[in-house]
Formats: structure tokens, sequence, C-alpha cells
């Protein structure tokens, strides 16, 4: 699959709220296959003049795509190791991401280990309980 074409001919929708909302999809299908971080790195770094957010949000769609395909303390490691790979200036909503999926997805006796893998500034927002409303916030707009 050429992912680069699909994001492309999202583009094409005629309607900017549709084109982004088409691009997300595709960037979440095309990690839950076989999740590598380098190989769908270069899928985030795709240049989208129209959609400058969407470098951002497809780094924290990589980051919380583990949790839905691996353990939870897996998941956190390599999504934690993930962030602080990426560009300084998308790390805060990268980390927040993860700290939100790990009170979401982790149960309570593995959260406070996980938690304390991040760094120190997301790791009270990662021991609140009940993430997944604020999760889903996100992913739809605000709206709930």
């Amino acid at each position: 699959k050429d992912v680069n074409k699909v994001l492309e001919f999202c583009g094409k929708s005629g309607d900017e709220e549709s084109s982004k909302l088409c691009r997300r999809h595709i960037v979440g299908n095309a990690f839950s296959e076989k999740f590598d971080y380098e190989k769908f790195r270069k899928i985030c770094r795709t240049e989208q003049p129209s959609d400058p957010s969407f470098r951002g949000d497809c780094y924290m769609i990589m980051a919380g795509a583990s949790f839905e395909i691996e353990p939870a303390a897996k998941a956190a490691q390599s999504a934690s190791k993930f962030c602080s790979s990426i560009e300084e200036e998308f790390q805060k909503g990268c980390f927040t991401y993860v700290a939100k999926m790990i009170a979401a997805k982790a149960n309570s006796m593995e959260r406070e280990g996980l938690c304390e893998g991040l760094p120190e500034q997301y790791v009270e927002l990662c021991k609140k309980e009940n993430q997944e409303d604020l999760i889903l916030m996100q992913e739809t707009g605000g709206e709930h």
C-alpha cells in the first residue's frame, strides 16, 4: 500500500474537515496492521500544507495505536520512547496522549509503575482515573 497516495487522495475530498478526518482515519488503519514506529514515522512527516496539525495528530495516533495491539506495559514503554524521539515541538502532545492512554488502558495495579516511566510533568495526569472520557472528547473534537 502506498499511504502517501491515499493521504493525497484524502486532500481531494473538496471539504477540508472531511480531508482532515480521512487522513487521520487512514493513519489509524495503517498503524493497526503491523506496528513499526520507524516505518510509520515517515507517514507523519508527509507534508500536508492544508492541514498544519497533521504531524502532531499523526504522532499522537502512532503513540496511541500501540495500546490497541500490545499489552499496556509494553505499549507504554515503546510509546514513551517514541515520544522522546520526535521533534521537541510535538513531544508535549505525544506524552500527554500517552499519559491518558496509560490511565485509560492500564489497571490500577500497573498504572503506578507505568506512569513513573513518563517524564515528571506527565506523571500526575497519568495517574488520574477515567481518562477514557478525555480521550474520546479529544478524538471527537470535544463532542461526547
